[in-house]
């Protein structure tokens, strides 16, 4: 993991030479866990466990600074690092009240992408946006997520693995740019991958997989070099 951290660092400030544009990225990530779980191998579970618990969104931070480089009229190459929340919620009814069971996760994010630009005036450009990710896990909280965590099954990923699938639009003036863009996290790997095992049925978690799927909705202000 710290080889990764120093090849995304040297990445990163490298990329910094050749920038056009310096940009803060600052919004909000929407998110919820898809939880999977049987008790016995090929069994449905019978020990209570709600497969939709962490099922609700929850409304997270998202937070990147990022360069954009090889800057052109159609397309530009953007390289940013920063930090996103996700996780879960579910709502728990009881006799007179009811309370809310929360999991997070906070991942230090590199994301690199193609930026395609549909410019309509000379000022304003839409554009699309894809490109390979990698999220490391930095901390964690929340029952299931404690559990998942070492303690009873299995120990979460610290690395995932994927891309992520934007849309937005850029508004330029001489110095400075403002915009907004929308990202779905598209993932190659799990949070957390487990196998069964009988001492574990008393937790009520067998074989499964925990992933998630979040969004991103943040404002954008850049600065050309």
């Amino acid at each position: 993991m710290k080889k990764a951290l120093l090849l995304a660092l040297i990445s990163f400030t490298s990329n910094q030479v050749i920038s056009q544009v310096i940009n803060i990225q600052v919004g909000t990530a929407i998110s919820k866990l898809d939880w999977t779980v049987e008790d016995v191998p090929g069994q449905p579970s019978l020990n209570g466990v709600d497969e939709s618990a962490y099922s609700e969104p929850i409304l997270g931070l998202s937070a990147f600074i990022g360069v954009d480089y090889f800057d052109h009229k159609y397309y530009n190459l953007s390289t940013n690092i920063g930090y996103i929340q996700k996780g879960g919620q579910y709502t728990v009814d009881h006799v007179l009240y009811t309370s809310v069971k929360k999991a997070q996760l906070h991942y230090l994010s590199l994301n690199t992408s193609l930026d395609l630009k549909l410019p309509v005036t000379e000022s304003i450009s839409p554009f699309l946006s894809f490109g390979p990710r990698i999220d490391f896990l930095s901390s964690h909280e929340g029952e299931i997520i404690e559990n998942l965590s070492g303690k009873n099954t299995g120990e979460l990923d610290k690395l995932m693995y994927g891309c992520h699938l934007g849309a937005g639009a850029k508004y330029s003036l001489q110095k400075i740019q403002f915009g907004v863009r929308f990202d779905y996290y598209f993932n190659f790997t799990h949070i957390a991958n487990y196998e069964w095992s009988r001492k574990h049925v008393t937790y009520g978690y067998g074989n499964g997989t925990l992933k998630d799927h979040t969004y991103s909705i943040n404002l954008v202000v850049g600065y050309k070099l």
